[in-house]
């Protein structure tokens, strides 16, 4: 049925954005790609939690400027702050850039300072996560070390 395509998806939740689940089949590069996509935009199994409790997920891209968050989080109740592959960008608070750092793209970046601005704004309850951790302490007056090396032991 699929041969005429370079790719095939199948959700397995209709109408949700397949938040616990989905089938992408295609080259390697393809689903590779794929992949990096969704953890940039905050895609995993994170969304089944919501659901489980009863809630909605609802995935928020990054937005331009002149789009204000409220026209998103006036339909929210909660938001959670999902991690991503990228980095905060340390040169935004005056700190080199070590080479193991791999930036997040810098319109991510913008849009949600934005975003989590606006959250703290209206005291709305957040679940932050990884690089959602960060930007939560960034936005709340702290700083993130960037770190080049790790050791065991």
């Amino acid at each position: 049925m699929a041969r005429w395509f370079d790719s095939a998806w199948l959700d397995f939740t209709k109408g949700l954005g397949a938040p616990v689940g989905a089938v992408l089949a295609g080259s390697q590069e393809l689903i590779d790609g794929a992949w990096r996509w969704k953890q940039m935009l905050g895609g995993a199994m994170r969304q089944a939690g919501i659901v489980a409790a009863g809630g909605l997920p609802v995935i928020v891209p990054p937005v331009a400027r002149e789009v204000h968050p409220d026209a998103y989080l006036d339909q929210l109740d909660g938001f959670v702050l999902s991690g991503c592959p990228g980095d905060l960008d340390p040169r935004r608070h005056g700190l080199p850039t070590p080479p193991a750092v791999q930036l997040m793209p810098d319109r991510r970046d913008d849009s949600d300072r934005a975003l989590v601005r606006r959250l703290l704004e209206r005291r709305m309850p957040i679940l932050a996560i990884g690089l959602g951790m960060q930007q939560l302490n960034v936005a709340m007056g702290g700083y993130v070390k960037s770190v080049n090396t790790y050791s065991s032991g």
